[in-house]
């Protein structure tokens, strides 16, 4: 398993999802689903980008960057809604992840 997949299943683990639970066929909601999703795209941007040089590849990290950083709640699918959601703390899970990448 590749290094982003190994934080995000230790997210969902912390979060009480398992990876049954990403199936179309479970009793997760679309919006849960679709959270998740996001979250694992970001965790995979963050990584992949972190050791690119090229002007698109900054630009990636830093996007993805920002997205753990935000302090932002009012979006469904703001890093702070996600872990709020699912019952994680979103500074210490942020930490986590951006530790990844020091």
């Amino acid at each position: 398993m590749d290094e982003y997949g190994i934080l995000l299943d230790d997210f969902c683990e912390n979060a009480g999802v398992f990876p049954t639970q990403f199936s179309s066929e479970n009793h997760q909601s679309g919006e849960r689903r679709l959270m998740l999703a996001v979250l694992k795209k970001a965790v995979r941007d963050l990584l992949t980008y972190s050791q690119v040089d090229s002007k698109r590849g900054r630009r990636q990290f830093r996007r993805a960057e920002a997205y753990f950083r935000s302090n932002d709640s009012t979006h469904l699918y703001s890093f702070n809604s996600i872990c709020r959601t699912f019952g994680r703390d979103p500074k210490k899970s942020a930490a986590i992840i951006l530790n990844k990448i020091s």
